[in-house]
């Protein structure tokens, strides 16, 4: 499934071609240059993962150095160093001591590294470096009621509602004889009036 280079080019790299694609757990002990596709899990120890521009990983890889040129979907972990071309792009985070990033290069995910050097062609080429938002947009908060309107000045009066208070109601008490007598104490004689009358 992998293809050796020629011994005048190198002896210790294994190169996977353009027209390959892997898929499970690649390991080893010596580097490996991708320029097909690998799918699954990257583990080097002690050697250097090469991913050369239009290769595909979508794996988590591991291993000393690891040189992207083409696109990676997984982590990355490098006891050395990662080194991002201009033409690589990166999903994942990254863990190592040591980060170069080209200009151009775009990664999405979260870095753990001691330094990381922008690699520029001139003073003035910045590395484009893509961080995912880590905080949700904050939620939207809850309108407060407004306060009641203050009394208007000058002439002016609130609007208040007040509720109406209903008089008491009378409540008639049942007469009695001595409640009669009373009554008939207060008004005079039918007889009495006409004789003051005729007197005057």
């Amino acid at each position: 499934m992998t293809q050796r280079k020629p011994a005048s080019e190198s002896e210790t790299t294994t190169v996977i071609g353009s027209p390959m694609r892997i898929t499970g757990k690649v390991s080893g002990q010596e580097d490996i240059r991708v320029e097909g596709a690998i799918e699954g899990s990257v583990h080097l120890e002690d050697a250097d993962l090469h991913i050369e521009p239009g290769a595909v990983v979508q794996a988590d890889v591991s291993a000393r150095c690891v040189f992207v040129g083409g696109i990676v979907v997984g982590d990355l972990t490098a006891s050395d160093r990662v080194i991002l071309r201009e033409t690589a792009r990166c999903v994942g985070d990254i863990s190592t001591p040591r980060l170069i990033v080209e200009p151009g290069a775009a990664v999405r995910g979260k870095i753990s590294a001691e330094g990381v050097e922008p690699r520029a062609r001139s003073t003035r080429a910045k590395a484009e470096v893509e961080t995912p938002a880590e905080v949700a947009a904050p939620a939207k908060s809850a309108k407060t009621p407004r306060p009641p309107a203050k009394a208007q000045g000058n002439g002016g009066s609130a609007q208040t509602a007040t509720s109406a208070k209903k008089p008491p109601e009378r409540v008639s008490k049942p007469r009695t004889s001595k409640t009669k007598s009373k009554v008939r104490a207060r008004v005079p004689a039918r007889g009495k009036h006409r004789v003051a009358r005729s007197t005057n």
